[in-house]
C-alpha cells in the first residue's frame, strides 16, 4: 500500500490505471483468450495460465486447483489495486464482496450437508465482510454483518436455493445503492456497465427456465434479480426479462424490434426458428466485454475504470473455466472457441 507515502485519491488513481492496464495486457482476453482453447491437456492449460509447472495431481483435482488459484490470483490483484487508495470507493469494495457471497453460499451448503471440516473458500483478506474463521457457528460468522439475517432463514430450514436467491438480490442492490456517493458522470458510467450485465443475466436465466425447464412465467418472475421488492415489470434490471418472457419463442418477428435484438439468433432459413438461449449468451459475453473495455479506456481516473477492470478479469476467469471444461469433457477443442467471440 502507498498510503504511508501520503498518496491522495487523485494520485492513487493516476498510479492505479497503468498498473491495471499492465494486468489487462497480460490477461487472457481477446486473441489471448482463444489461445487457452488450443491447449491439449489440463496440464498444458495450467502452464499457459501460470507460466510454471502444475502440481502433481489427478486431472479432476488439477482442474479444481487451476480454477481456485486463478480466482485467488485475481482477488489478490484487485485487492492490491484497492489498497493503494486511502479509502477505496464503496462500489469497488462491494464488487469484491461477490466472493464473500460465494463463500457464504459454500458454507451454507456445507452446513446443510452436515460437513465436519470447513470448506475451501476464496480468501478476501482484509476486505472480508464476515467471519468464516468462526466455522461451524453460522451465528458467529455473520454476527453484526450484512449477512446476520441468514441465520434465521437457515435455522427455519428454508430451501437453500431460496436463500441463495436472496443473497443474489442483496449483492445486486447493495452494489447499485453504493453509486449514490459518486459524482453524476461516474454514476452514469458505472451504471451503464452494471445495468447491462444484470439485465442480460436476468434475461438468460429467465429464458433457460422457460425454454429448458418449462417453468411458468409466474414462477420465474420471483426468481429474477431485482433492485426493489414488488412489481418486477417496472424494475430497472428485471423489466426487460419480463418483456422477453411474454414474447413468442417461435416467432422471430416478435424479437426484431426488441432492444436486444442484435443478440438474438437470426433465422437460418433451413428450419423452424426458435429462440436460442445459448446463442444469446454467447453474443452477450462479447457485448458486455466490449462495454467494459470501452469504459476502462474512457474512465482512466474514476471508479468506473476499476469496475470495468473487475468485469474484464471476471471474463478471463470464465474463459479459463470454459477451456478447462472443454478439455476435461474432451470436446472438439478447435470448435469450442466458437462459443465465444473473443473481441475486445
Amino acid at each position: 500500500s502507498f498510503q504511508g507515502r501520503g498518496m491522495n485519491d487523485a494520485g492513487a488513481r493516476s498510479y492505479v490505471y497503468p498498473r491495471a492496464s499492465a494486468m489487462l495486457a497480460r490477461a487472457f482476453l481477446g486473441e489471448r483468450a482463444r489461445s487457452l482453447f488450443t491447449c491439449s491437456s489440463i496440464r498444458d492449460l495450467y502452464m499457459k495460465v501460470f507460466d510454471g509447472e502444475p502440481p502433481a495431481l489427478p486431472e479432476v483435482l488439477l482442474i479444481r486447483d487451476l480454477e481456485k488459484t486463478a480466482t485467488a490470483s485475481f482477488v489478490e490483484e484487485f485487492s492490491s489495486l484497492l489498497s493503494v487508495f486511502p479509502k477505496p470507493d464503496e462500489v469497488c469494495l462491494r464488487l469484491l464482496s461477490l466472493y464473500d457471497y460465494d463463500n457464504l453460499k459454500v458454507i451454507l451448503g456445507a452446513l446443510r450437508n452436515g460437513d465436519i471440516e470447513p470448506p475451501e473458500l476464496v480468501n478476501t483478506g482484509k476486505y472480508s465482510t464476515f467471519f468464516p474463521g468462526c466455522w461451524p457457528n453460522l451465528r458467529k460468522m455473520t454476527e453484526k454483518t450484512i449477512f446476520s439475517w441468514v441465520v434465521d432463514d437457515f435455522e427455519k430450514n428454508l430451501p437453500i436455493n431460496i436463500i441463495y436467491n436472496k443473497l443474489d438480490k442483496q449483492y445486486c442492490r447493495r452494489l447499485f445503492s453504493s453509486l449514490k456517493e459518486l459524482d453524476g458522470e461516474t454514476q452514469l458510467q458505472i451504471k451503464s456497465i452494471l445495468k447491462e450485465e444484470f439485465i442480460l443475466q436476468n434475461i438468460i436465466w429467465a429464458m433457460r427456465l422457460r425454454i429448458y425447464h418449462k417453468l411458468s412465467v409466474s414462477k420465474i418472475i420471483p426468481l429474477l434479480t431485482t433492485l426493489a421488492d414488488g412489481d418486477a415489470h417496472g424494475d430497472l434490471i428485471a423489466g426487460p426479462a419480463v418483456v422477453a418472457l411474454n414474447k413468442n419463442f417461435s416467432d422471430y418477428s416478435q424479437w426484431q424490434k426488441w432492444h436486444y435484438s442484435f443478440l438474438v439468433n437470426p433465422p437460418d432459413g433451413s428450419s423452424r426458428w426458435v429462440f436460442d438461449p445459448t446463442y444469446f449468451e454467447q453474443r452477450m459475453v462479447s457485448h458486455v466485454v466490449k462495454v467494459a473495455h470501452r469504459a476502462f479506456r474512457m474512465n482512466q481516473f474514476s471508479a468506473a475504470m476499476l469496475v470495468a477492470f473487475f468485469r474484464l478479469k471476471q471474463q478471463e476467469l470464465a474463459y479459463i473455466r470454459g477451456a478447462s471444461n472443454a478439455i476435461h469433457l474432451n470436446l472438439n477443442i478447435n470448435e469450442f472457441p466458437n462459443f465465444y467471440k473473443f473481441e475486445v
